[in-house]
């Protein structure tokens, strides 16, 4: 099974990356978790919104879905059929 890390949107891992040079110790937490985490349901709020914070992504207008499925951070998973 393929890590958080690996599922990051790659607009989202870019700024991640570009930001570890100025916020390397939270940078790298939230990527040591991501390495952790399968699944975005594994994550605690706040590993949501230190993921947001540090890849530059604006939360205040998510919906309810968003937060659910975190689709605005991560390449949705693929449908079985």
């Amino acid at each position: 099974m393929d890590n958080l890390y690996n599922k990051l949107l790659p607009n989202v891992k870019f700024k991640l990356k570009q930001n570890k040079g100025k916020y390397k110790n939270s940078v790298n937490y939230i990527i040591a978790r991501l390495h952790v985490y399968t699944r975005y349901n594994e994550m605690t709020i706040d590993d949501v919104k230190t993921l947001a914070c540090f890849s530059e992504v604006l939360v205040h207008d998510w919906t309810s879905y968003d937060w659910k499925w975190g689709e605005k951070l991560f390449e949705a998973d693929e449908k079985e059929s």
